[in-house]
C-alpha cells in the first residue's frame, strides 16, 4: 500500500492558506489606549468574545475575535447590531 502525500496538490494548498486566515470585527477606534481597551473589555465580557485592541497610528482599533472563518465574523456582527446597537466591520487577515 503507497500513502500519497503530495504538498503540491492545489486542494491540500488551498486547506492550509484557509487555515491560516483569520476574521476579525472591529467595532470602533479611539485615541484613547486606556477607553479603547476598557470598551474592548466590556464588550468582550458582555458578548463572551474575545478581543483585542489592534495599534496603528496613535489610534486603537477596538476588534473582537479572531474568528475561524467568516460566517462566524457575521454572526457576532450581527450579535453586536441587535445587543449593542452598534455598527462593525469584517477584518480578513491573513
Amino acid at each position: 500500500m503507497v500513502s500519497q502525500n503530495n504538498p503540491a496538490n492545489p486542494s491540500s494548498m488551498k486547506s492550509a492558506s484557509v487555515a491560516t486566515e483569520r476574521y476579525f470585527v472591529q467595532i470602533g477606534a479611539l485615541s484613547d489606549q486606556a477607553k479603547a481597551a476598557a470598551w474592548q473589555q466590556a464588550v468582550s465580557k458582555k458578548l463572551n468574545t474575545p478581543g483585542r485592541i489592534q495599534p496603528f497610528n496613535n489610534i486603537y482599533r477596538v476588534q473582537l475575535g479572531p474568528f475561524q472563518n467568516a460566517k462566524i465574523a457575521e454572526q457576532i456582527q450581527n450579535k453586536i447590531l441587535i445587543e449593542l446597537n452598534q455598527s462593525s466591520i469584517i477584518i480578513n487577515t491573513k
